[in-house]
């Protein structure tokens, strides 16, 4: 997957947070941005990238947070396959992705598992 940069910008920050029913006030009163957003920010790339088609699970994803992320702040997100296998008809794909800051340094590190119908 080629990288994807992208701005956290605040009206997409609280569109996630309405989204999710976050009620902590944190978000609303600095500039942080939940670490969750990034998680989704990654699987968004890798959904962009792979242009599944109706029908595909979204079977895992495991995040680890490794930095904080902030309003207004640039973030590339990278990644690849790591696994593309056919079991019963399905195709699974795992795919390994990085968020990271405009400095370079890693901001969270996740995997994903999509399962692709046998029809599609």
């Amino acid at each position: 997957m080629p990288p994807v940069e992208r701005r956290l910008t605040r009206e997409a920050v609280a569109e996630y947070i309405r989204a999710v029913e976050d009620a902590s006030t944190i978000y609303q009163t600095s500039d942080l941005v939940p670490p969750t957003v990034l998680g989704t920010l990654a699987l968004g790339v890798i959904l962009e990238h792979l242009r599944i088609p109706p029908g595909t699970l979204h079977g895992s994803q495991d995040l680890e947070f490794k930095g904080v992320a902030h309003v207004g702040q640039s973030v590339t997100c990278s990644g690849r396959v790591v696994q593309n296998q056919l079991r019963g008809g399905s195709r699974f794909i795992a795919v390994e992705s990085i968020v990271s800051a405009g400095d370079g340094g890693v901001l969270l590190r996740s995997r994903c598992l999509i399962i692709v119908p046998a029809e599609a």
